[in-house]
């Protein structure tokens, strides 16, 4: 039912790639993410941390803050013609950090595409926040944004598709509409991550050390926010778009398998040489994922 492809790499992709690693290892995550001491160190730095969502760029849609309860989130209207098209974007950010100017930025181009309204919220974050707290928001801001709504597309990047997947089923719960579709970008979808490993070729998170300890501090303990434990009988058709240089690809592997047994309808795209979240990054590689992406809302 599912369906796996593998693409190559451009000559072109691979030379401006050598500028995306470099401007990786600068930001340091790979550090921060492959050390336990220095992931503990973080959190606690980011411990009572309060976030303020500033749309202070010029976008080509309209563009809208709004609040539920503690939540923050933005949302996208189209200027002129419009959809009956909800797309619920949920950030990335290794369950620690807030969206970004790079990720509004992809979000008004998918606006102004498809056409479709898109909502994106500044979820609660750990360690002062988990998945269950951060979750009743999420639903409530679902509800409210959706219910006008024909389609529903949940889409996601990194962490993002581990929330969003860990949504369906309460959303279900309490009989809200479904989505129609999942697209994830560089999903993370397992958090089997406990055992030391080092993963050299990715210069965001080299090793599962410290994005276990992010992924603990989320989920609290609780399989409820662990995106293999969900009822896949619930999962919409689902897009994957992935790299063999993303190290949380092998979850995604892990994750279309047991779609797979559960009769779940998946299709996982995977790029070599590509890095995390690379539909972020100025590479023909991302620009023909963000066209799929468009593709798949509008139909």
């Amino acid at each position: 039912m599912g369906e796996y492809i593998l693409h190559g790499v451009s000559r072109a992709d691979r030379f401006k790639n050598r500028f995306v690693k470099t401007a990786l290892l600068i930001r340091g995550s790979k550090k921060l993410f492959s050390s336990e001491k220095a992931a503990d160190e973080y959190l606690e730095k980011i411990r009572d941390e309060n976030f303020n969502l500033r749309l202070e760029e010029t976008f080509a849609c309209n563009v809208e803050k709004r609040k539920f309860l503690d939540t923050e989130y933005a949302v996208f209207e189209p200027k002129g013609e419009k959809s009956a098209t909800t797309v619920f974007y949920l950030h990335g950010g290794a369950y620690v950090r807030h969206i970004t100017k790079l990720h509004l930025k992809m979000l008004d181009r998918l606006c102004e595409r498809t056409k479709a309204r898109i909502v994106a919220p500044c979820y609660l974050t750990a360690p002062k926040y988990d998945f269950h707290q951060s979750a009743e928001q999420l639903i409530g801001i679902y509800h409210k944004e959706t219910l006008k709504s024909e389609k529903i597309i949940i889409s996601a990047d990194s962490c993002g598709a581990a929330i969003g997947v860990c949504l369906l089923e309460p959303i279900s719960n309490r009989g809200l509409k479904m989505p129609e579709k999942a697209v994830f970008f560089s999903p993370l979808l397992s958090h089997g991550l406990s055992e030391k490993k080092e993963f050299e070729s990715d210069p965001m998170f080299g090793g599962t050390e410290g994005l276990a300890r992010f992924a603990e501090s989320w989920s609290n303990g609780s399989n409820a926010a662990d995106p293999m434990k969900i009822n896949f009988s619930l999962l919409p058709k689902t897009y994957i778009f992935t790299s063999k240089c993303d190290m949380l690809h092998e979850g995604c592997l892990d994750f279309f398998k047991k779609a797979e047994e559960n009769n779940a309808d998946v299709t996982l795209e995977m790029w070599n040489e590509m890095y995390h979240v690379f539909v972020l990054y100025p590479l023909s590689a991302s620009k023909e994922v963000f066209e799929t992406a468009v593709g798949l809302i509008i139909r």
